[in-house]
């Protein structure tokens, strides 16, 4: 997350999403790793979703989006990835 988050300081989103995968791959399995790391899973969904949405990949938004959502337990953990959606959909038409 703090290599991430260093590249989009340093304006390198490619790097920033490569390492927010990288660490999502970290994670463990799907089931695991929304229970023992709930919190970091946010962070990194939401930081890869958002890097991806600088980088105009909209598969890659998509995708860290729904995953998100998905797993939240409540609308506040996952209002900032929402916003993303609904600007990359504005953007889009």
């Amino acid at each position: 997350m703090r290599a991430g988050k260093l590249s989009i300081s340093l304006s390198d989103y490619s790097g920033a999403l490569i390492l927010f995968k990288h660490g999502i791959s970290y994670l463990g399995d799907d089931k695991n790793k929304w229970t023992s790391n709930y919190d970091m899973s946010i962070e990194l969904y939401d930081a890869a979703a958002e890097s991806a949405y600088v980088l105009n990949k909209r598969d890659d938004v998509k995708i860290h989006v729904q995953e998100l959502v998905a797993h939240t337990k409540t609308f506040d953990d996952s209002v900032h990835c929402k916003l993303i959606s609904c600007s990359w959909l504005t953007v889009c038409n």
